[in-house]
């Protein structure tokens, strides 16, 4: 299963959108667990089970043409 974005675990937990549309099917919508306007961090620190866990980003990825073996 693919990892929620940040973007996407926050709009549930604040209830940005009428209607859960994540894989908690509505049990955490709107809990607001990390308080108003929570940072990324708290996401990342959410037990493995959770469904709003948000995984730390990966370390060392390369991007543009470095990673195609350009300069």
């Amino acid at each position: 299963m693919r990892p929620l974005s940040f973007s996407q675990a926050r709009r549930c937990e604040e209830a940005a959108l009428p209607r859960c549309r994540c894989r908690c099917g509505g049990a955490l919508h709107g809990a607001r667990r990390g308080g108003q306007d929570p940072p990324r961090a708290f996401f990342e620190r959410l037990p493995e089970a959770d469904p709003h866990l948000v995984p730390e980003p990966r370390q060392g990825r390369l991007f543009g043409p470095a990673a195609k073996g350009g300069r």
